[in-house]
């Protein structure tokens, strides 16, 4: 009798999951967007006014299309409700930076469907890819935006964190600067404002006007409140 075959180890969930993230942005959405892509030439021949408005000749051209390719359309996997959703998804990434929707993925465009204004879906999709949002972040985002309202719950945190996202998704934590870098920039720092200083000697100051006046002296002020939270840092 044959040996039991030994099970397969354990399978690493995190290259499964990246893998699944990879197909879902480079299949997934690409077809969603170029089947969006042919529906809108056909149907709107490419005028955004004409996919906003409710033109009863276009949706009865539609509708008529459906019907009568209903049975080639099921045979690939495609409705009524699927391609609708292909236009709409196509309508998000059409004026988007292709970099840009390179970074998105599939849930992420189906959240931007629901937001009607251009630069505010814009807008979003860049807070998306900047601050890593899972599609559940995206959509607190935009609930946070239609109720008028910054979609950040934590200014003082690096990056957005919407109103109501788990710790778990808040985004990664922003690196620790490393201290001799830190120290570095000081003294460069120092010596640009020693430069400034030797400039500023030979500014005929007696020539200033209020304003110029005025500026300088609450630059001078904020440099004095830096210079003294810096100091009262240091050790010892």
């Amino acid at each position: 009798m044959d040996e039991p075959t030994a099970l397969a180890p354990s399978p690493d969930f995190d290259a499964v999951v990246a893998e699944r993230s990879r197909l879902s942005r480079n299949h997934l959405l690409y077809v969603r967007i170029e089947v969006g892509r042919r529906l809108f030439s056909a149907f709107t021949h490419d005028a955004p006014a004409l996919y906003r408005a409710t033109h009863r000749q276009k949706e009865g051209s539609f509708r008529a299309s459906l019907a009568e390719k209903a049975d080639a359309l099921a045979d690939l996997g495609l409705n009524e409700a699927l391609l609708r959703q292909s236009l709409r998804t196509f309508f998000v990434v059409k004026d988007l930076p292709r970099a840009l929707v390179a970074q998105l993925v599939y849930s992420h465009v189906v959240q931007l469907t629901s937001v009607e204004d251009d630069q505010t879906r814009a807008l979003l999709a860049r807070a998306t890819v900047d601050n890593q949002w899972t599609g559940r972040a995206l959509q607190l985002a935009i609930e946070a935006v239609r109720n008028g309202q910054w979609p950040d719950a934590d200014p003082s945190a690096p990056g957005l964190q919407p109103e109501g996202l788990p710790a778990a998704e808040a985004g990664p934590e922003a690196p620790k600067p490393q201290p001799g870098r830190v120290v570095t920039r000081f003294e460069r720092t120092a010596e640009d404002l020693g430069a400034l200083v030797g400039q500023w000697e030979a500014v005929p100051v007696e020539k200033l006007t209020k304003a110029q006046a005025a500026r300088v002296r609450a630059a001078v002020e904020a440099l004095e409140r830096r210079v003294a939270e810096v100091g009262a840092r240091l050790p010892g």
